[in-house]
């Protein structure tokens, strides 16, 4: 039981934790705070700031889309207008009636067109719909109309035309949104009446719905008209009027054309578009949405922030990672703003703002630098016509002067365009003038229009070449006059001459062949009534009585009331096509009768709810078990169970379904009445409404493969795992070697086959290499080590075993041997080697070394070599540069004193260390005393230090590893006698 002391002890070390944690913690929290409030401020705004940029992005998007169309209409009108000034010239009423019908039938965002005079009535009128509608700004649109100038324009507020009682002009079906686009008309100076376009917009609301509804949730797109009614569907749906439900956001829209509003019903971002039809756009952010919410607006945010007080000691990596999040977050919003912007800022066609003077850029869309090749950099400030082809230029240059000085509205040209890699395309160049506003008459800018029809213009030089190669021919067959026109191909397809044809249906019909003839007539009529295209496949004959295969295809012509007018077609020779195909039939039969005589079982499946045989060849049905007749009709998963052939009816039947050919070899197949399964190489084409599949029986193949790979298997594995790399030399060369080589030196086996290990060997190791052949070849065993290349020209020290190859009957065949690398054997042995007799600190010779040599060139010397001289030497207070500075400064000392006598000394001179400061020079080849003395000062002078420096000055501090010796001591003996007596203890004490 404790003691009180020991649970008082307890207490106060359980204080003091509590008191240090606590310490700890403070500070860290503090420090987390003050890093993590800035980094969650700057998030917010930064992911305001992307949210701001993307709406203003996608409210100038949506913008620019409406006055493009407002601009369309604005020019089809000038042109109808300009065309409706000039009686006479296309301006009576039936040429415009034909005009209105066809700007109808091809732009569908026209629902009416009208003419009226002035007392108000109409003059001409063509609704888009059978069941016309009045529209509720009708006459303020004439009123207006009436007192516009020559060239003015007038465009009205959309609005929904009403349902009365009686049908009245100028409407559509529904209540689908509408403007009103008017144009005064004269003639001559005096006032003729008024052009008037309906103009509905569910085409362009339902662009403006895609672009700005796709995420509704996170934001709103609304197009207002001037009385604040929401004109698209899905904003109908949502909201009601704007003055209605954002009374304050409609007092600032009605004071600002443009602008931005926040308050507790979210993010208003609106802009008006220029010019008198009162539109608006508006894009709403909804209050609470994910785009504006903060991090502590979302649970995993406080969980974060949480975590990160709790877990103190990982603040350094939560940072890391939190600024990570953060720079990632903020590049993929500006990617994901800057995409939206280029999309939105995109059209269909290229289209760019040019200056009316020179034609130069002063903006483009995406599409047009793709449709020239060039980026948005490279085509500001430069002229368009310059980027047409120079025979083309001057076409331009006309257009561009004929737009500046003229009036009449835009100019069409079909161009050549330049690409910067030399390769061109066709245009249809579209160039408008933008006029000034207020009383300036002048044009502003140019607006430049470029569809690209290089498609179109190919398909039509095709369309001559064959025409002109007499491939295909041309005719026109007028049927309310009867007047049949044949291009000069036809003649040559029918085999007349001009003079032998009337000209006429009956001239036609005479030249189809008889038994075709009811038939071809039949088709026309067919096309005549409406019923279905007139393509058909029929025989002609020749005046020669040659018979000749056509194919006609046709389009056909209507009026208002659904009658036939005229039919316009093509036809071309396709008799080599019909002998084709009747050659084909022929192979058939040859193919069924070679299915016969197949030996490998065939089948052919058809499927219709399942994988069905329509047809077998004997061999099939005798291996499958059942004859040909049991086999036709029965399903395959009858032959074939389900259970286990799963996968290969599910393959046959994505074959039969128009996928890949299946090739499958030694797959089980298990019969209905089998017991174990049959292994197959089966091959499955798909062909007509089925596929065709064919088997053959490779069972004992594989029990022989499988036998085989196994055995070769084991032979593999013993010589991939083996230590050794085995190999057999016949004649000297090498015949085989295990893979293992490529393991030891990188070097596939097929590059040591056919080379002699001479060759492959150290030109040094050669000879020990040869005597050890040589002894294999008597019948004994050898081992050495030889150095051998590498795969990268390194050399590696190889420890062979060889030994004799032989023959069954005993007869040495060859040498078989082992390789083995052994280079960390041979470096392990060469240091271990140096390392005994080197000084591991200063690099000298060891005492056991330095003696035995020493010993060694006595004994010499005795044999009659020249004398030696031996120089012992030490260093003076060598304790007080230990005690001054350390071990590690006495051991720099005694490096610097070796590599100095190295320096001093020759090549064939000893120098060893004895031990402590004790070091050992033994000279060789002195005349004389003397002259050994006169080496020995030379080592005394070039060792001692540089600059003195007395033990009195060494301060224990110091860290320098200079020499701080004032002398060396040195012991130097005339080596006479034997060498017992130099080895005697030094008792005179002397030093040189």
């Amino acid at each position: 039981m404790p003691t009180a002391g020991e649970r008082t002890g307890k207490q106060e070390r359980a204080k003091a934790s509590l008191r240090l944690a606590l310490g700890l913690f403070l500070p860290i929290s503090g420090a987390i705070t003050l890093v993590l409030l800035p980094l969650v401020l700057l998030y917010g705004q930064s992911r305001r700031e992307t949210l701001h940029t993307r709406l203003k992005a996608l409210v100038d998007g949506s913008s620019l889309q409406v006055q493009q169309m407002l601009r369309q209409v604005e020019r089809d009108t000038a042109v109808t207008a300009a065309l409706a000034d000039r009686p006479g010239k296309g301006g009576d009423e039936p040429t415009l009636a034909l005009l209105f019908r066809e700007q109808v039938r091809r732009e569908p965002r026209y629902s009416a067109m009208l003419m009226v005079n002035q007392a108000g009535d109409p003059l001409l009128e063509i609704p888009a719909r059978s069941d016309p509608q009045p529209s509720p700004c009708l006459p303020a649109a004439l009123k207006e109309g009436m007192g516009l100038p020559p060239g003015g324009f007038w465009l009205s507020s959309a609005q929904w035309p009403q349902r009365p009682q009686r049908p009245q002009i100028l409407g559509l079906e529904d209540r689908t949104p509408c403007l009103l686009a008017v144009r005064p008309l004269f003639a001559g100076k005096s006032r003729r009446g008024v052009l008037l376009y309906v103009t509905n917009l569910d085409a362009l609301l339902g662009d403006f719905d895609r672009a700005t509804n796709r995420a509704p949730q996170e934001q709103r797109g609304f197009l207002l008209n001037g009385q604040g009614e929401v004109l698209n569907p899905i904003g109908q749906g949502q909201t009601a009027t704007i003055p209605q439900r954002y009374p304050d956001l409609w007092s600032q829209m009605q004071r600002q054309p443009r602008g931005m509003r926040r308050d507790r019903q979210g993010l208003f971002l609106y802009e008006r578009i220029p010019g008198q039809q009162g539109l608006t756009v508006l894009i709403q952010m909804p209050p609470g949405t994910a785009a504006e919410r903060s991090v502590f607006h979302h649970p995993l945010g406080v969980a974060l922030v949480s975590g990160l007080y709790l877990l103190a000691a990982a603040l350094s990596l939560a940072i890391a990672r939190a600024q990570e999040r953060l720079e990632t977050s903020r590049r993929q919003e500006r990617q994901a703003a800057d995409r939206l912007q280029s999309v939105l800022r995109s059209a269909g066609v290229g289209m760019g703002l040019c200056e009316p003077d020179s034609g130069r850029f002063r903006g483009v869309n995406q599409a047009l630098c793709l449709l020239l090749g060039r980026s948005a950099d490279q085509l500001e400030d430069q002229s368009w016509p310059s980027f047409c082809h120079p025979g083309d230029q001057p076409a331009a240059r006309q257009m561009l002067e004929a737009v500046r000085h003229s009036t009449a509205g835009a100019q069409h040209l079909r161009l050549r365009l330049q690409r910067p890699d030399g390769s061109r395309v066709w245009g249809d160049v579209t160039l408008a003038g933008l006029p000034g506003a207020g009383e300036s008459n002048g044009t502003v800018a140019l607006i430049l229009q470029i569809v690209d029809v290089s498609e179109l213009v190919a398909q039509a030089a095709y369309l001559e070449a064959a025409a002109e190669a007499g491939i295909v021919g041309l005719w026109d067959w007028d049927i309310e006059r009867n007047v049949l026109t044949w291009d000069p191909v036809m003649y040559a397809l029918y085999g007349r001459r001009r003079d032998q044809f009337a000209g006429a249906y009956e001239a036609w019909a005479s030249a189809v062949h008889p038994d075709d003839r009811a038939y071809a007539e039949a088709e026309i009529q067919a096309a005549v009534q409406g019923w279905r295209p007139y393509q058909p496949r029929f025989r002609v004959v020749w005046p020669d009585g040659s018979v000749r295969h056509l194919q006609a295809r046709s389009r056909t012509t209507y009026d208002a009331n659904g009658k036939a007018l005229r039919m316009i077609g093509v036809n071309y020779d396709n008799t080599d096509q019909v002998q084709r195909e009747l050659e084909i039939d022929q192979q058939r039969g040859l193919l069924a009768a070679t299915l016969e005589a197949l030996v490998d079982p065939q089948l052919f499946l058809t499927i219709a709810g399942e994988l069905r045989i329509s047809e077998a060849n004997p061999a099939a049905a005798d291996c499958l078990g059942r004859s040909r007749n049991q086999l036709i009709g029965q399903p395959l998963a009858a032959l074939l169970p389900a259970a286990s052939n799963q996968q290969l009816l599910m393959a046959l039947a994505a074959v039969a379904r128009g996928g890949a050919p299946l090739i499958v070899d030694e797959h089980p197949l298990q019969l209905a009445a089998a017991l174990e399964p049959r292994y197959v190489d089966l091959r499955a084409v798909g062909v007509r409404d089925g596929v065709a599949v064919s088997f053959r029986d490779v069972t004992d193949r594989r029990r022989t493969n499988q036998h085989l790979a196994a055995s070769e298997e084991r032979f593999r594995l013993l010589a991939e795992n083996v230590t050794d790399v085995v190999f057999l030399c016949e004649g000297g060369r090498i015949d085989w070697i295990a893979p293992g080589l490529q393991l030891a030196l990188g070097w596939r086996p097929e590059h040591w086959l056919g080379r002699t290990l001479q060759q492959l060997c150290h030109p040094d190791d050669q000879g020990q290499l040869l005597e050890q052949l040589q002894l294999v070849g008597q019948g004994d065993q050898g081992r050495l080590r030889v150095r051998m290349q590498d795969r990268q020209g390194c050399w590696h020290w190889l420890e062979l075993h060889l030994g004799p190859y032989r023959h069954p009957d005993g007869r040495q065949r060859g040498v078989v041997g082992a390789l083995q690398v052994v280079d960390r054997e041979v470096a392990v042995e060469a240091d271990l080697n140096r390392r005994a007799r080197i000084d591991s600190l200063t690099g000298l010779l060891n005492r056991q070394e330095v003696l035995e040599r020493l010993a060694w060139l006595n004994q010499r010397r005795r044999q009659g070599d020249s004398p030696l001289a031996v120089l012992f030497c030490d260093v003076d207070h060598f304790k007080v540069i230990n005690d001054a500075h350390g071990h590690s400064g006495g051991d720099a000392v005694l490096q610097a004193l070796a590599e100095r006598l190295r320096h001093c000394t020759r090549s064939g001179d000893l120098v060893g260390r004895l031990g402590g400061d004790e070091l050992l020079v033994v000279l060789q080849g002195m005349d004389s005393l003397a002259a050994a003395e006169a080496l020995a000062q030379k080592s005394t002078a070039a060792c001692r230090p540089r600059t003195p420096c007395p033990p009195a000055r060494c301060s224990p501090r110091s860290r320098s590893v200079s020499p701080c010796w004032k002398r060396t001591n040195r012991w130097m003996r005339w080596w006479t006698g034997p060498i017992r007596r130099c080895m005697r203890p030094n008792n005179t004490g002397a030093t040189a």
